[in-house]
């Protein structure tokens, strides 16, 4: 079966979401140079980023990048660059090798991602094929990964993965991950994990 449609999954979860996107936020500092990818944890995170001071967002999301810079909000001297590419159908956000080319020209201090899934033995998966090669790019040229996932991804595997659990520095998760026996198994693979 197919992933739900952005929109669908911009309905499920949003205080779990929100609870990530504070504590991911949480862990950036003034200066640094992100990557995030196409999601609504991730635009959950953008809302929470765009507080922050002076950070530079390299994105293929339109929504990461709208967020962060609507107009009416404080202008906190953050750069985004938005990242070209082939637009997905449904997926709002660019893909293909043009997005990947322009990912290799960075080198940035995290790679945020939201995954379909994460469990302990293919860490961090997505259902689509392209939404899994810009994560893989992503974190490929980032110094520290950190994925965001709500308890409901905690365990579940889609069909693609993009980035093992021994390349993950950071896992965010919700109060709802706490008791299963899956993040413990990550926690044991991982560097870190915040329950937000």
């Amino acid at each position: 079966p197919a992933e739900p449609s952005l929109g669908e999954r911009a309905l499920i979860r949003q205080a779990q979401k929100r609870s990530i996107a504070r504590a991911a936020a949480s862990t950036v500092r003034a200066g640094q140079t992100l990557f995030i990818d196409a999601g609504t944890t991730v635009s959950a995170l953008a809302d929470e980023l765009a507080t922050l001071n002076g950070l530079t967002i390299i994105t293929n999301s339109f929504d990461v990048a709208a967020r962060i810079t609507t107009a009416g909000r404080e202008d906190r001297g953050h750069r985004v660059f938005q990242i070209g590419g082939q637009v997905g159908p449904g997926a709002a956000a660019t893909l293909g090798a043009a997005a990947i080319a322009g990912i290799a020209r960075y080198r940035v201090d995290m790679a945020m991602l939201s995954p379909v899934g994460i469990d302990s033995t293919d860490g961090a998966t997505s259902f689509d094929h392209d939404e899994a090669e810009i994560a893989r790019a992503m974190a490929d040229r980032a110094d520290r990964v950190v994925i965001l996932a709500d308890h409901a991804k905690i365990g579940q595997r889609s069909r693609v993965s993009y980035c093992g659990p021994d390349r993950i520095d950071l896992l965010v998760t919700d109060m709802g991950a706490r008791d299963l026996a899956e993040l413990d198994r990550l926690r044991q693979l991982v560097g870190e994990v915040i329950i937000g």
